[in-house]
């Protein structure tokens, strides 16, 4: 799956908004980038919803 791809889905299944690497360049195509600034309550919430996404996708 694209970088691209899988930051539209993750936004669709837990409203979280990540950077796909092609942003980055096309090096960057089989990553993805999160922002962190932000409380460690909040943080820990993002990723168990990003968690839960992953898990969808493997399967």
């Amino acid at each position: 799956m694209s970088s691209t791809k899988l930051s539209k889905k993750i936004l669709e299944e837990s409203n979280l908004r990540i950077n796909d690497g092609y942003t980055y360049g096309e090096a960057g195509e089989r990553f993805i980038r999160i922002n962190l600034s932000c409380s460690r309550a909040l943080l820990i919430e993002g990723l168990e919803r990003l968690e839960k996404v992953v898990k969808l996708l493997n399967k």
